[in-house]
């Protein structure tokens, strides 16, 4: 087992902690005995993915756990749609491997860098409002407790903890192995359409049952793009991807990087350059494996935030982002994207019990905006919308725990299966409370 002291260890979004020990368990043994050492030296535990995230939620000054070498495929079930991995396995090797078996994901993100565990973990969801999330494709999951005991959980075994832990933050233990519903194989047609912010508007007021559908909204212009995408059988001919990808890559990258530049450099040009790429062609159609329409060819570095508005609160959340842009006129050179989610029955889910409308904005790295970030987080709030947990929001645990019916019942089984604090870090005390039923917890 891979382990060392005193390392920096930086995560996706290059934010970066020095934890006290730095664990890369290859077996479910060293998994179990890093626990006990943890816990030993009186050092909460905090297991973690690829950090795929935008706030500190992957960040500990004590023992930090990386899941990196547990990331075997136990069992493929082509004929149940099932799929066996280990938690450590990442999402991009999954869709190939899923492929070879003429499978796929019904549902990805934007990105595919997470780990299966650390997907399901934070709510990691696509968008349109007849699929679920990955947490709610998940049909079991094993779990890895504070006492090192395995628990093999599913709906029918155990349900309130299988509906506590499939989105969980790693608050009730480690995710070891996830068992995930698949379908087969199929071909994603996007098309990307340019419509007037009002139509934007009107879509969020009332969306299309597409399979995958969203709208992205361009600060200070009267340009919305809206962005779906209808399955097909995997035999549907795929058009060839080369000058698609091109295109993207450009868009996304090239051109967008250019525009964070203004942003830092000239924040008072951005509406005026804003205005001049709404008139750039934004229509298109492309057609290929679903994985591929999904995952965006995104390198830039950005910051982001993203609140989950009840659905028939969608559209008043959108505006009042829009208000936002214009009375505190933030250097946003990207698109606010919001996105659309059915309801979900993870516990913790910022979907639960509530088809949502995902608010979102996004920001190059050194502009300010926080003048309108606060301005829509109170609307978001006011409205009943829940934080993404992966994106950077100003609510703590008193916070939150309104806003969440089985919080009460989420905390009770985390003191009962966690009864010394032993998972926990800064975020998560932050976040869900400190857990600390029989024992102090060391300042961090």
């Amino acid at each position: 087992m891979a382990t060392r002291t005193e390392s920096d260890w930086v995560n996706w979004h290059q934010l970066g902690c020095r934890p006290s020990h730095i664990a890369e368990p290859r077996s479910l043994a060293e998994l179990r005995t890093v626990l006990r050492e943890a816990a030993g030296r009186g050092s909460r535990v905090l297991v973690v993915g690829t950090g795929h995230s935008y706030n500190d939620l992957s960040l500990t000054s004590e023992t930090l756990v990386t899941l990196k070498y547990l990331d075997r495929v136990e069992h493929i079930d082509v004929d149940q749609g099932l799929i066996r991995v280990q938690g450590g396995a990442r999402l991009a090797e999954l869709c190939t491997v899923l492929a070879g078996h003429h499978l796929a994901f019904a549902v990805l993100g934007d990105t595919a860098g997470q780990t299966i565990a650390g997907a399901i973990s934070t709510g990691t969801h696509g968008t349109g409002l007849t699929k679920h999330s990955l947490s709610g494709q998940v049909a079991a999951l094993q779990l890895m407790l504070a006492d090192g005991s395995l628990r093999e959980v599913s709906a029918e075994s155990d349900p309130d903890l299988f509906q506590a832990a499939r989105c969980s933050l790693g608050a009730l233990g480690v995710v070891t192995a996830v068992t995930i519903r698949v379908v087969p194989a199929f071909t994603l047609c996007r098309v990307d359409r340019k419509v007037s912010t009002e139509e934007g508007l009107a879509l969020v007021g009332d969306p299309p049952e597409i399979d995958h559908f969203k709208v992205w909204f361009l600060p200070y212009t009267d340009t919305a793009v809206t962005s779906s995408a209808r399955s097909f059988p995997v035999s549907s001919p795929a058009r060839p991807r080369t000058a698609q990808r091109l295109r993207e890559s450009f868009l996304i990258n090239g051109l967008m990087s250019a525009a964070g530049a203004v942003a830092r450099q000239w924040p008072r040009g951005v509406p005026a350059m804003n205005r001049g790429m709404a008139n750039l062609p934004m229509n298109s159609t492309v057609i290929d494996r679903s994985d591929r329409i999904f995952v965006l060819p995104i390198s830039i570095m950005h910051d982001t935030f993203e609140y989950a508005v009840p659905l028939e609160h969608g559209r008043a959340a959108v505006q009042a982002m829009l208000d936002a842009i214009d009375s505190t006129r933030p250097p946003l050179a990207l698109p606010c994207e919001v996105r659309f989610q059915p309801a979900e029955q993870g516990w913790l889910d910022p979907h639960y019990d509530q088809p949502s409308v995902c608010v979102g904005a996004a920001w190059h790295r050194g502009v300010d905006v926080s003048a309108f970030v606060r301005r829509v987080e109170e609307a978001c709030r006011d409205l009943g919308g829940r934080p993404h947990w992966a994106k950077p929001h100003s609510l703590a645990a008193p916070d939150l725990a309104p806003l969440y019916p089985m919080w009460n019942r989420f905390q009770a089984l985390r003191a009962s299966l966690d009864p010394t604090g032993l998972f926990g870090s800064t975020a998560i005390d932050r976040y869900l409370g400190t857990n600390t039923s029989t024992r102090e917890i060391p300042n961090s």
